[in-house]
């Protein structure tokens, strides 16, 4: 599991510069919390991304590693102790105001030479059951980084997910909601 964690904090670093590219091909958002505010507003990448400390602000609450508490309850109690099913150590999101934008984004990411997609989870398609989350919905994509950076520091095997949102939905995810959603997952053991 540690040596898990380690390369999942090497593949944060090298995600977040894919991230930059794809926010920038798809008029991507990220979320900003400013100072004294408890709540996520979103700023595009393209309107932040020369202003250095907000930039760097926006990435670093948008790229927190899954907690070493919150990995080791999922595998114990949905995963069998299989490490391998651990997908989300490393995650991260990017939301966007249209349907369009947000498929640009996962073109852009399609034919990203530097990424391997391993799965996409579509749970914007009508066929999802979205009483599975409350009426939540996504895109989530399972990916590697396999470039030369990643391989170089052994990070090519790391699975990633990269979360892609609509607005209307990232904004209904707050402190509150959160909350009551851990609760649900922990009762129900998953």
């Amino acid at each position: 599991f540690n040596q898990l964690y380690c390369r999942g904090a090497i593949a944060s670093l090298l995600l977040k510069e894919r991230l930059k590219d794809w926010a920038s091909l798809s008029d991507g958002m990220f979320p900003e919390i400013p100072e004294g505010q408890l709540q996520a507003s979103y700023a595009h990448w393209s309107d932040i991304k020369r202003f250095e400390e907000r930039a760097s602000q926006c990435l670093f609450h948008n790229m927190r590693m899954k907690t070493h508490e919150r990995c080791m309850a999922k595998l114990l109690r949905v995963y069998n102790n299989d490490v391998s099913r651990l997908l989300d150590i490393t995650r991260c999101c990017i939301v966007f105001e249209s349907v369009k934008k947000l498929l640009e984004c996962l073109r852009a990411m399609v034919g990203d030479a530097a990424i391997a997609i391993e799965r996409i989870k579509n749970r914007l398609s009508p066929e999802y059951k979205a009483h599975q989350t409350a009426g939540y919905r996504d895109v989530f994509v399972n990916l590697r980084l396999v470039g030369a950076k990643a391989q170089a520091l052994g990070c090519e095997l790391h699975v990633c997910e990269v979360q892609l949102k609509l607005m209307d939905y990232a904004r209904l995810k707050t402190n509150a909601t959160h909350e009551r959603y851990m609760r649900a997952r922990d009762s129900r053991g998953s």
